[in-house]
C-alpha cells in the first residue's frame, strides 16, 4: 500500500542514533489507566488512586485538586480550555476540577472523545453512551439504536460521525450527534471493542480479536494487526500515523496498520498501558513505572510539511529514489539509516535532482536524513 511522504523540519539536539524514551520524576507505584497531557502540563488517570497532575513536564507530580484519590480514572480527553478526566472537567488547565453533571452518567466512566464543543463519553455498568454539545456542561442520553443494557468500553469522533464500542456487540455509528444508532460490523471477527482511533479519514478499533480499519465510517472493516497479537489495548493517532499497545510495548504504524514497527527500545521493562499524543511527544503510562515520554520527531512522526525544500519520490521505492532540491542546496548531505539508527548509506547532493540506488537496502522501513545549512530534514522512506 502506497502512503504519503512525511517530511519533517527538525533542530537536532541528538541525533537519530541517540534516541530515547524519557522517564517523568512520577506518579510511581500507581498502574495508569490513562494520559494526557496540554502545553507543559500532563495527567495520569490511575486505577482506583485518583488522578494526578503535574504542572511542570513531570518534574513534580499532586492528586488533582477537587478529584477523590479513590477514583478510577480510565479516560481523558481535552478540547480547547477545558479537560476531562472520567466524570471530572477542568475549564483551568487542571488547576482545580468540578465532577459532571445535568445528564452525565453517575458512575463508570470507560471512554471519552473530544471535538470542538462536542463530547462524547461510555460507561459500564449499563449507564450507555451519551453526548455534549456544550462542553460538558449538560449531556443528551441516545433516542435509540443501541442496546439498552449493555456496557460502552470505547467511544470514537470522526467529523460528524460518532462511533462507540459496545460490548459482545460491536461497533455502532451515530451520524445525527448521538441521537440515534446503527451497527456497523461487517468484517469485525470480534464484537468487543474496546478502543477506537482516528486516523485521517479511517477508523480504528482494538477488539479482543485484534484491530481493525475502515475506510467507509465503519460500513467494512479490515484486520490489520500483521505481526501483533490478538489484544484489545489502547490505539493512538497522529497525522496519518497509527500508535499501538501490545504486550505491554509500543508499536508504529506508518501506513494505516498493514506494517508495523518497534519502538518499544528503552521501555522494556515499563509496561505500558495507556498512550496520549500532545505535539511535540507521545506519552505512555505504565504499571507502576510512571509516565514515559519521547519526542514525535524521533520517531518520524510530524505533522507539519509546509517548508521542506526537497521532495523525493517515488515512495515507497523498489530500487531507487530521486531527490529534487527546490532551491539551491547544493551540498546538502544525504543519510539512510536503519530504525534502530545505524547508518546505511550516505551521498553528497550535487545538484538538483540527484539519483539514489537503494539496492543495498531490504525491504523495510528506512529513515532519510538530509543535512545543509545548519538544518536537517527527515522523511520516512519505504524499500519494497
Amino acid at each position: 500500500m502506497k502512503i504519503q511522504i512525511l517530511l519533517m523540519s527538525l533542530l537536532f539536539n541528538y541525533s537519530i542514533v541517540s534516541a530515547q524514551w524519557q522517564q517523568l520524576n512520577g506518579p510511581f507505584s500507581v498502574d495508569i489507566a490513562s494520559v494526557g497531557a496540554k502545553g507543559s502540563t500532563i495527567f495520569a488517570g490511575t486505577l482506583g488512586e485518583g488522578l494526578y497532575v503535574s504542572y511542570n513536564n513531570g518534574q513534580t507530580w499532586s492528586l488533582a485538586n477537587g478529584v477523590p484519590d479513590y477514583k478510577y480514572i480510565n479516560a481523558i480527553a481535552k478540547s480547547g480550555q477545558y479537560i476531562f478526566a472520567g466524570d471530572y472537567r477542568s475549564t483551568d488547565n487542571g488547576l482545580t476540577w468540578t465532577i459532571m453533571g445535568n445528564g452525565f452518567p453517575s458512575c463508570c466512566i470507560t471512554s471519552l472523545a473530544a471535538s470542538g464543543a462536542t463530547v462524547l463519553v461510555g460507561a459500564y455498568n449499563s449507564m450507555g453512551v451519551r453526548t455534549s454539545n456544550d462542553y460538558g456542561q449538560t449531556w443528551n442520553a441516545p433516542i435509540g439504536g443501541l442496546p439498552s443494557a449493555d456496557n460502552i468500553y470505547a467511544v470514537g469522533i470522526n467529523g460528524t460521525n460518532f462511533f462507540t464500542g459496545v460490548e459482545v456487540n460491536g461497533a455502532y455509528l451515530s451520524t445525527n450527534n448521538g441521537a440515534n444508532w446503527v451497527a456497523v460490523n461487517n468484517g469485525l471477527t470480534s464484537m468487543d471493542v474496546r478502543n477506537f482511533a482516528v486516523c485521517g479519514t479511517y477508523i480504528f478499533a482494538s477488539t479482543f480479536g485484534g484491530r481493525f480499519l475502515s475506510a467507509d465510517n465503519g460500513a467494512n472493516w479490515v484486520h490489520v494487526d500483521n505481526g501483533l497479537s490478538a489484544t484489545h489495548e489502547p490505539i493512538a493517532s497522529f497525522g496519518n500515523n497509527l500508535i499501538a499497545v501490545d504486550s505491554g510495548k509500543v508499536y508504529i504504524s506508518y501506513n494505516l496498520g498493514q506494517n508495523w514497527t518497534s519502538m518499544n527500545q528503552g521501555l522494556e521493562s515499563t509496561g505500558a498501558y495507556s498512550i496520549a499524543v500532545d505535539d511535540p511527544y507521545l506519552y505512555v503510562g505504565t504499571t507502576s513505572q510512571g509516565v514515559w515520554r519521547r519526542p514525535l520527531s524521533e520517531l518520524g512522526l510530524h505533522e507539519n510539511m509546509k517548508h521542506t525544500r526537497f521532495s523525493i519520490f517515488p515512495n515507497p521505492a523498489v530500487d531507487k529514489i530521486i531527490i529534487q532540491s527546490q532551491e539551491q542546496n547544493l551540498g546538502a548531505i544525504i543519510s539512510i539509516y536503519n530504525i534502530q539508527g545505524q547508518l546505511l548509506l550516505e551521498q553528497l547532493l550535487q545538484q538538483e535532482k540527484t539519483e539514489l540506488n537503494l539496492d543495498i537496502l531490504g525491504e523495510g522501513l528506512y529513515i532519510l536524513k538530509l543535512v545543509y545549512n545548519d538544518k536537517t530534514e527527515v522523511v520516512k522512506l519505504i524499500k519494497e
